[in-house]
């Protein structure tokens, strides 16, 4: 009977149960703190989130460059193994330096002397490379390190230590088969 007892003092005169004593669960200092601590977390958040979306706008914006095409530029190779002449065939572009102050006044020079450089490309370079260098494996990086250097040459870059062309890429290239 003790059991009915203590049931009475839970129920209040219309027979439904009396509400329990709220009872905190922090203090309010520990309110606080996790106030302070959430703050904290949105900004490093933030911050993160900020500097990596700035960093993708800025790679985007400073990648600008002009291309220059000089066109295809084909040799014939002598027979190696096969009976069959195989054939050294890149088209070559060039990428301007887009870190040059006077890119605007840079890309017509380039464009005007477009026929002489693909000149220098064919009888200073292609030309002169026996059909082993040509069939290298590596032989397009080789190339284009080599044009650069040359056709950079080309322009007079000393005064201001810009060069005129930053990367000369194959878009397009058909490679004899390496022996």
């Amino acid at each position: 009977m003790a059991a009915p007892a203590t049931a009475e003092k839970t129920e209040t005169a219309g027979g439904a149960p009396a509400a329990a004593p709220s009872r905190r669960l922090m203090s309010p200092l520990g309110y606080v703190v996790v106030v302070a601590i959430m703050g904290v977390t949105a900004g490093v958040v933030y911050f993160v989130t900020r500097n990596f979306h700035d960093t993708g706008q800025k790679s985007i914006i400073h990648e600008v460059y002009e291309e220059i095409d000089l066109g295809q530029v084909t040799r014939e190779l002598a027979p190696d193994a096969n009976l069959v002449r195989e054939q050294f065939m890149v088209k070559i572009v060039l990428l301007l330096n887009p870190n040059n102050k006077n890119l605007a006044e840079l890309k017509p020079q380039v464009e005007k002397r477009k026929n002489l450089l693909k000149h220098i490309v064919l009888t200073e370079i292609i030309y002169r490379k026996s059909d082993a260098e040509l069939r290298n494996p590596d032989v397009l990086e080789m190339l284009g390190n080599e044009l650069r250097q040359r056709l950079n040459a080309e322009f007079d870059t000393a005064k201001d230590g810009q060069e005129a062309i930053h990367k000369v890429i194959f878009p397009d290239s058909r490679l004899p088969a390496h022996h």
